[in-house]
This record gives C-alpha cells, sequence and structure tokens, in this order.
C-alpha cells in the first residue's frame, strides 16, 4: 500500500507543471468555482498529448485526473472513463520507453583453478670424472715419485714368482715360469714337448738344467743372468725418458724409454712395487715383446731350488 501511494504522489508531481503548461498553449480554459477543466482538443483538433511518460503510470490516469486528484481534473464529459480509454485518445508526448530486457550473459563456470605446485628443483648432481686409469696412482706412491722412488721399492723384494711371456719376430710364443728368492732362481719351460727346469745360484755361480723325464741334470758356471727386477734396477744407467703413466692389466705404470746395446726399449714399471709389467725392444730384426703376469710375492719355500734326490748329474 506504501508503494502504491508513493508512486501516485510522485506522478502528480511530475505531471502537474508541463501539463499547465501544454494546456494554456492549446486549449481553453475555463475556471467554475474551484474546479479547473482543460480543454479536450488542441488547435488541430486532436486530444491534447499527455506530456509524461505513462508506461510507469499504467491505470493511474483517473486517480490523478478525476475527484480528489492533484492534477488537473480532466473534463465533465470524461467522467466515467477509464485510464485505458485516456490513452487511447491522448498521446504521451514522451516517447514510452523500449522495455529493457537485460539478459544476463550466460554463466560460465570457471573452471576450478587448479594451482600447479611449482616444480621442485632440479635434483643437485654432482658429477664426477673418473680419472682415467692410465693416471691413477696407487695408494702406495704419490704424484711426484721419481723413476728412482719407484725402482727402491723392488729393492726390498725378496720373494717372487711369476710368469714371462716372450714373444719374438719370427718365433712362436714361449712362456717361461719364474722363481725368485734373494740370490736364487728357478725358471721352467716346455721345449719341443720336454719340459726343462733351470736352477741357479747366482751366488755360487753354478747352473743346473734339469730334465724332470729322464731324471738327469747337467751341471755348469756360468755369468749371473739378469732377473726382471734386476733388468729395472739397471734403467737409470741409460738415461731413461719418462712418457707417461699407463694402466696394463688393473696395474698403474710409469711408462719409461732408453736406447740400450742398439735396442730401443720401452717398459712399462709397477709403480706401487718398482717392478717391470712389460717391456718392448726393437732392433732392425723387429719387436720383442716380454710381458710378466700372475706376480705373486708370496714367500718360496727353500726346497723350490734344490734337485730331487736320486738325479744323475753331468757336470759340464
Amino acid at each position: 500500500m506504501k508503494r502504491i501511494i508513493f508512486c501516485v504522489l510522485a506522478a502528480c508531481i511530475l505531471v502537474a507543471m508541463p501539463l499547465l503548461a501544454a494546456c494554456n498553449g492549446n486549449g481553453t480554459t475555463t475556471t467554475t468555482g474551484t474546479t479547473t477543466t482543460t480543454g479536450t482538443t488542441t488547435e488541430d483538433g486532436k486530444p491534447p498529448q499527455i506530456p509524461h511518460e505513462v508506461a510507469s503510470r499504467e491505470g493511474l490516469c483517473v486517480n490523478c485526473h478525476g475527484e480528489g486528484g492533484s492534477a488537473p481534473r480532466y473534463p465533465n464529459d470524461h467522467i466515467g472513463r477509464t485510464s485505458d480509454q485516456c490513452l487511447n485518445c491522448h498521446e504521451s508526448l514522451m516517447d514510452e520507453p523500449t522495455p529493457t530486457t537485460t539478459t544476463a550473459p550466460p554463466t560460465t563456470t570457471a573452471p576450478p583453478t587448479t594451482t600447479q605446485p611449482p616444480p621442485p628443483p632440479p635434483p643437485t648432481t654432482t658429477t664426477t670424472t673418473a680419472p682415467p686409469t692410465t693416471t691413477t696412482a696407487p695408494p702406495t706412491t704419490t704424484d711426484s715419485e721419481s723413476l728412482e722412488d719407484i725402482l727402491a721399492y723392488a729393492a726390498g723384494i725378496t720373494s717372487v714368482k711369476y710368469d714371462m711371456l716372450i714373444t719374438a719376430p719370427g718365433s712362436q710364443a714361449m712362456t717361461t715360469k719364474v722363481w725368485l728368492k734373494n740370490d736364487k732362481m728357478k725358471m721352467e719351460m716346455a721345449v719341443e714337448g720336454q719340459t726343462v727346469i733351470t736352477l741357479l745360484d747366482m751366488d755360487a755361480h753354478t747352473m743346473y738344467i734339469y730334465y724332470p723325464d729322464q731324471n738327469m741334470a747337467m751341471e755348469m758356471t756360468y755369468e749371473p743372468a739378469e732377473s726382471a727386477i734386476d733388468e729395472a734396477q739397471s734403467i737409470p744407467a741409460y738415461n731413461p725418458i719418462i712418457i707417461g703413466t699407463e694402466t696394463l692389466d688393473g696395474k698403474v705404470c710409469m711408462v719409461v724409454e732408453y736406447t740400450a746395446e742398439g735396442a730401443t726399449t720401452k717398459m712399462w714399471i709397477w709403480k706401487e712395487n718398482g717392478f717391470p709389467i712389460r717391456v718392448e725392444m726393437t732392433t732392425s730384426e723387429g719387436t720383442t715383446i716380454i710381458e710378466y703376469k700372475n706376480i705373486d710375492f708370496s714367500d718360496i719355500s727353500d726346497s723350490v731350488f734344490e734337485l730331487p734326490e736320486g738325479v744323475t748329474i753331468i757336470e759340464m
């Protein structure tokens, strides 16, 4: 009810002034007592136009312009007419606004916001480069060690067993087993399908060539021969050149080269023990290669260097 009353009052106030101005200029105004009537036609014979928009005041014509209304009263010959009849004759000076249809945009449901966790930092990768096997020194040596320092380790070797493989130009490879302890040496090899053992006593300068299959040995004197250790120990006298470091059979070696007695010799010396691992001797006839394998520094029994009992000895 309060909303209807408010609308009626507002409509009356908005209509009053422009409607009076329109009537004064276009129609005849007759004053009878306290009631004011407005002419029903304009100069062109048409009903006066409504000076306000009517969309928001629909059905209120009689309320405002009828008996007791606050707006100018309609003529007496209009009594009994309805608000719809008023609008059939009287046009509004103001274009009725086109109802505004607000079409709400389709509701778009935003996809759920997914907060992706920041990518984990790349794992810290520590790149380690394995040192070349040809340059890694064993714990017992240092990079600053000289050739003499390395050869000095061999001076402390009192017992060693190894296989010596010799490959010479024009000959088949030959393997000799060697036992060495202090001043004694034993060598075993196969010659023409027959086992031959050589026993040397370097202090006594005696040598036995023993043939097990015949149970016979030949005794003779000889000049001391060089063992692998002796050969390595003699290198400094030839002013060797140190080429570098390499690894053979898992053993880190110092590589040296020197010239002696018409041959150029290249030797790989085990840095941990001062023991040769490989020797290459090159002459005009080709290159002879000596390889030392299955090296064992365990103690060797003295009996290994003795002839069995009952062997026939032939002195030479």
